[in-house]
């Protein structure tokens, strides 16, 4: 068997000169071996640049990415800019382009726009939030610091209210806004007013302890031994000489504790007195008529469950300014004085 060697030196004496057939058989030999070479490193190429679809890692400043990172960026003295822009309203996607869907969820921004109207909260980082079934629907919700605590994302009873408890931010149900239109809302609990409660509307009150001065409809706070007096539109704190004194524009049930009973009727009113007890006899109630009988509806009568003057038939007081005190005898009523 011949070599290379052998076969090359044959052919070059066979030609007695140098002939660049001589060259063939070597310039196979070497073509063949780079072609090999070059595929190798084409496969070796295609692999390092697809690395990232394998293995999902990418590293920006580091040749070693975190192996739970999908981007790993590294740097001594730089930082990492999100898009600034300008955001209208916490409900609205744009100025994003496209139209909004659960794949956009926590899509981060630094919104630009200090305002704190439309759902915002000034300038700072969002994110979104899609509505899981409608595209186009959702919401940018601020990152806050964690020295704002944690805002829950849903409640478990409906019209509940946030409660600040010294740490975090809770569901109460405590407090309810039952009426979101006019904004009423209903206590479902006991609730300790250490500084000035002012009541604009109508207030129902259960079991009410008060520590603090309360103000009447002029604000003032009264003094000692003084009473908060009712007319039904507006308070005022009076002072009795003894028992309850009552002002009234509106049908009244009177009640012994009361003495005495200020009516002011613009349209037909009732006073009703309790059926007293033999054991409240001599307990007496004054009825005063405080105005004028104009005698276009402005009736005032008195009734009760027990006779007055030994009848079932109401007590008219129908003239300006008229007034009666009435005792309690065997369980009925009878006028002691009229004036």
């Amino acid at each position: 068997m011949r070599t290379l060697k052998q076969h090359i030196t044959k052919r070059h004496q066979f030609h007695n000169g140098t002939d660049p057939i001589i060259h063939l058989p070597l310039i196979k030999f070497n073509l063949h071996h780079m072609k090999n070479h070059i595929l190798k490193l084409a496969v070796l190429l295609i692999l390092m640049s697809s690395g990232g679809s394998l293995w999902a890692q990418y590293g920006i400043g580091t040749n070693t990415p975190n192996a739970s990172a999908a981007l790993d960026i590294v740097s001594p003295d730089k930082g990492i800019l999100i898009p600034s822009i300008s955001l209208t309203s916490s409900s609205t996607f744009a100025p994003i382009t496209g139209t909004s869907s659960t794949t956009h969820n926590g899509m981060i921004v630094w919104n630009k726009n200090d305002i704190t109207t439309s759902g915002l909260s000034g300038s700072g980082f969002y994110f979104w939030q899609n509505d899981p079934t409608t595209s186009g629907m959702g919401y940018w919700y601020k990152l806050n610091s964690t020295d704002d605590g944690s805002i829950p994302e849903s409640g478990t009873v409906t019209n509940s209210t946030l409660r600040w408890d010294g740490t975090n931010w809770v569901e109460t149900t405590t407090l309810l806004q039952t009426d979101s239109a006019t904004g009423t809302a209903t206590l479902a609990a006991n609730v300790t007013v250490t500084g000035t409660l002012t009541v604009q509307g109508s207030t129902t009150l259960a079991t009410t302890t008060l520590t603090a001065g309360v103000a009447d409809a002029d604000g003032d706070f009264g003094t000692e031994g003084q009473v908060l007096s009712t007319t039904g539109t507006r308070t005022n704190w009076i002072t009795l000489s003894s028992g309850l004194v009552t002002q009234t524009t509106t049908n009244y049930t009177a009640s012994l504790e009361e003495t005495t009973i200020y009516v002011e009727p613009s349209a037909g009113l009732t006073i009703t007195l309790p059926a007293p007890t033999f054991a409240q006899n001599g307990e007496t109630i004054t009825i005063k008529r405080i105005n004028a009988y104009v005698g276009l509806g402005d009736t005032l009568q008195v009734v009760s469950a027990a006779t007055i003057e030994a009848s079932s038939n109401p007590l008219l007081m129908n003239v300006g300014y008229q007034g009666y005190t009435l005792q309690a005898f065997r369980g009925n009523w009878f006028i002691i004085q009229r004036f």
